[in-house]
Formats: C-alpha cells, sequence, structure tokens
C-alpha cells in the first residue's frame, strides 16, 4: 500500500513558479520509477498497471500499461488525446468545446504522480511465465496522472488545475483548508427492471427489493456484510483508511466514510478512487453500486456531503472558539463570513455541486434531509450550511447540496472559493435558523433547483469568472451547457407516455 504524499504539488508550484516546473518532473519521474521497481519486487506477478487521470465529468479514464512497457510510464512518455478529459458523462465529445471537434484532436501527455500508486486487489489478469505458458493469478497496480502539455503546464481539461488555483489562493492568505468528503450510495441489482429502471438489491434469499427505510439499521448491514467489509478492506489497501459504514435513510443506501485530510487535491483524488473501489467491489458480488443522485424517486437522494476547517500557520483551527452551555461549538466571525460566502455564491456554482438532470431530482419539496433552503444551523440536518456538533478544535462547516454524482474536485474548488471571499469581504449572512421549526424554512433557497438556470447563473456570474479565471470559467460553462444539450437531444419514453397519445 503506498500512502500518496502530495498530489497537487506541481499545479501549486505552476501559480508561483512555473520555471520551476522542468525540474519537478525529472525528480517526480525518478521517484515513479523507484516506485515502480518497488511494485515488481513486492508483487513479482504484476502483469499491468492501469494509468488514471480524472476529467471533468467526475470520471477517471486512462490506459492499461503492460508490465514491460513501464519504462515509457515512469518517464511520462504517455500521450493521450487531449480531449479525453473533457468528454461528456456518456463519453463523447463535448458539442460546444473545440476538443475533439474542430482542433483535429492532438496528443497531451500523460504525467504520473509519485505517492499514488496501489495495487488493485480486484483484478485477476492472465500473465505469461516466460515459457509460452499463460495463467490467470496475474496482479494489476494502478497509478494516478495529470494532464501536460509538452512544456509540462496543465492541459485544458484537467480538474486538478481548477482546484489547485484555489489551495494556492489559500496560501496566500497564510492558511491551510482541510476537508473531508461524505458520498452517499445504493446497491442494486445489475440488471434493471422491464421498464429499464434500476432495482434495489435484495436483502435476502427470496429475491424481493426492499421496502423500508430501517435507517442505521444493522440488520442491513449485516445482509451486506460480505460486500460493506470487502469494500472496506480494499479501501484500505488502496491507501484509504476508511472510519464508519452507515446504512443511510433508504432501504439499499450506504455511506462509508474517508478521514478529514489538509491536502485537499489528495483528498479529491482518492474521492474518485474510492467510487471506483466502491463500484468494482460491488459488481464482484453481482451488485450495481450507483453515485446516481436520484436513482428512486420515492426514496432519499444520494448527496456529498462536504466538511471544511482552515488551519493557519501554527495549526491553529480558526474556526475555534470554545463551546456554549449544551455543548455545542461557538460560532466566530471567521466560521460566521465561511457561511456567508458559501451561502452568497452557491446559486453561481450550483452547476458545479449538481451537475447531471438527475442531480435536481434531489430538491423535492421536503424531500429526506434534502438541504431546500438557504439557512444554517448548529446541530441541524434539516439546513443547507450545517455546523455539526463536535469538540472546539473540530468545529467546521458542513455543506450539504452537492450530490453524489458531482466531479469533487469542482466541489472543493466551488465552496472553497466562496469562503474566501466570504472571508475577504466579510460576508454576513442571515440569521440562522430557528430550532423549533426544525426544517430550516426560515430562508427560502437561493440557489436553482432547475439544471439550465443553474448553467446560465454560473455563465453570468462575474464572481465564477473571476475566481477561476475566463479560459476555465467558460470552459466549465461549455462543457455542462453540452451535457444539457445532449440530453434534451433524446427522446425519452415520458415523452410518449405523456404526449403521444393526449397531443
Amino acid at each position: 500500500m503506498t500512502k500518496q504524499k502530495n498530489g497537487g504539488d506541481l499545479w501549486q508550484i505552476y501559480f508561483k513558479n512555473n520555471k520551476e516546473i522542468p525540474n519537478i518532473i525529472e525528480a517526480n519521474h525518478q521517484a515513479v520509477s523507484a516506485e515502480i521497481e518497488t511494485f515488481r519486487q513486492k508483487y513479482p506477478r504484476l502483469s499491468s498497471i492501469d494509468v488514471l487521470f480524472p476529467g471533468y465529468s467526475g470520471h477517471l479514464r486512462g490506459k492499461r500499461i503492460a508490465i514491460h512497457d513501464v519504462k515509457s510510464l515512469a518517464a511520462g512518455d504517455v500521450h493521450i488525446p487531449i480531449s479525453i478529459s473533457l468528454l461528456d458523462f456518456a463519453g463523447a465529445n463535448c458539442t460546444f468545446l473545440p476538443q475533439g471537434n474542430e482542433d483535429a484532436d492532438p496528443d497531451c501527455l500523460w504525467e504520473p504522480i509519485a505517492g499514488t500508486m496501489n495495487i488493485v486487489p480486484w483484478a485477476n489478469e492472465y500473465i505469461d511465465n516466460g515459457k509460452g505458458e499463460i495463467s490467470l493469478g496475474g496482479q494489476r497496480a494502478q497509478i494516478l496522472g495529470r494532464h501536460t502539455m509538452p512544456d509540462g503546464t496543465p492541459a485544458p481539461g484537467d480538474p486538478r488545475h481548477v482546484l489547485a488555483k484555489q489551495i494556492a489562493s489559500f496560501a496566500e492568505l497564510g492558511l491551510r483548508p482541510a476537508m473531508a468528503l461524505e458520498f452517499e450510495f445504493y446497491l442494486c441489482r445489475m440488471a434493471l427492471d422491464k421498464e429499464g429502471r434500476p432495482q434495489m438489491a435484495s436483502y435476502s434469499k427470496s429475491g424481493h427489493p426492499p421496502i423500508d427505510i430501517h435507517c442505521n439499521d444493522m440488520t442491513d448491514m449485516d445482509s451486506f456484510d460480505a460486500v460493506l467489509s470487502e469494500m472496506t478492506a480494499t479501501l484500505k489497501a488502496q491507501g484509504m483508511d476508511a472510519l464508519c459504514a452507515t446504512k443511510e435513510y433508504s432501504p439499499g443506501q450506504y455511506e462509508i466514510n474517508l478521514p478529514y485530510d489538509t491536502d485537499v487535491m489528495r483528498l479529491c483524488d482518492q474521492a474518485l478512487l474510492y467510487r471506483r473501489v466502491i463500484k468494482a467491489v460491488a459488481k464482484k458480488h453481482g451488485l450495481n453500486a450507483t453515485f446516481m443522485a436520484k436513482p428512486f424517486a420515492g426514496f432519499a437522494g444520494s448527496g456529498l456531503h462536504v466538511h471544511i476547517s482552515l488551519f493557519d500557520e501554527q495549526g491553529n483551527n480558526i474556526f475555534e472558539k470554545g463551546l456554549d452551555e449544551k455543548g455545542r461549538p461557538l460560532v466566530n466571525d471567521q466560521l460566521l463570513h465561511t457561511i456567508g460566502g458559501a451561502m452568497k455564491h452557491t446559486k453561481d456554482l450550483m452547476v458545479l455541486l449538481c451537475p447531471t438532470s438527475n442531480s435536481y431530482r434531489r430538491f423535492m419539496l421536503y424531500g429526506a434531509y434534502a438541504p431546500i433552503n438557504s439557512s444554517w444551523n448548529i446541530d441541524d440536518r434539516s439546513v443547507a450550511f450545517r455546523i455539526p456538533l463536535s469538540n472546539a478544535k473540530n468545529t467546521r462547516l458542513e455543506y450539504r447540496i452537492a450530490g453524489s454524482d458531482a466531479n469533487p474536485y469542482f466541489v472543493c474548488a466551488a465552496l472553497l472559493a466562496a469562503v474566501k471571499d466570504g472571508l475577504e469581504n466579510k460576508i454576513v449572512p442571515p440569521a440562522k435558523a430557528k430550532v423549533e421549526q426544525g426544517r430550516g424554512m426560515d430562508n427560502k433557497p437561493d440557489f436553482p433547483f432547475y439544471w439550465y438556470q443553474a448553467i446560465e447563473n454560473f455563465h453570468q456570474s462575474a464572481f465564477a469568472k473571476k475566481a477561476f479565471g475566463e479560459e476555465h470559467h467558460e470552459r466549465l460553462y461549455k462543457f455542462h451547457l453540452s451535457e444539457f444539450h445532449s440530453f434534451h437531444s433524446f427522446q425519452s419514453r415520458l415523452d410518449i407516455t405523456r404526449y403521444f397519445f393526449h397531443l
């Protein structure tokens, strides 16, 4: 198991002194080469390495390199079309972006990241023993990488670069964000039903899908103990320490939590690997794990809850103020301004938090724990901006709006940009929600519940353009606009059943 040290150093240095990049890349190549050699000694039946990189859609894409060709991998000499990281959610070129459409689709380079190599426990490959005999039992590794141009600068579609800019901006303030990501997901059958809809996985041999919620039910946990235990063990094998597994507020819905991380880039790298592990292990057990935001209309959606604290150069949490007489965290000015910035700018950044048509189905009125408001409070799950119970040193904001289908790099970049503006401009949010009302409905939602509105809000936002830079802002807008047009260019079954016989 390899523990990633710092996944964001290259792009963060790019914002300070990009003349250093060639030297860093050379040192990185040497470290990766040594890492591969160590892996080959530890795993003598290693037959291939998956080279992985994130794209705008939040998918991990890449290539599978045979072990005898690892020199090109270590040297960063793996060529990939520049359009690949900008493919849409269906893996096609985006309609409104030039990459892959108008630019002859040139290559860029895949730059490996030292410290990100891990074994792939679920793989079982065929391997040649060197005598012409082929048998199962070969092992596979994986390593993360960046998309770079030949001069080492970021390629257009690398979402890590978007996040690195925000991390670097906090470093200029003498602050370091610490964040945690909580993904909810459903376990489903592999096959769809006769209507083409997903089916919840059955708890029993009867095959009947579950119908009761049973939140935090340990019997339901035990029913899927084999798959959940293997998920936890596999996460551990890939350098991710799973803290706990929880049965969530719907049948078949679960959450496996990972710890806080002061390296937000590494956190987001691991978030994509986390989703890969969950889906791969579920498949091994004959199940389909989905991070779709709202796979079942009658049950809770799957959110991506983001926790954030900020630490100064001495390692102090700047949100720490102490506890009140009931043992709840007190809210100081820095935390108040953090909430203010997040609340003010969510309407402009919503499409990064909820990137698909399905994302917005979570926001049904009075949906279970859906953040249908612009309220904040302490220890109140009805609000979108929550201060969880904790000891004073762990005081933090929980941002509850994003869906599990979102790209974690963009979610974290969006929240960091909003928080920074809140701190710098001392933005004060409305008064906190009234506890006795319990649904955080003091303040109506100040963010869009409709997909196209979210896309246009982002497009028209001067704040978003300044925060991400004109180039990234335009590319993000066209990426999401392309997804909207692609989705609506297909005729759904609902078009027929709702309109054909009546119009």
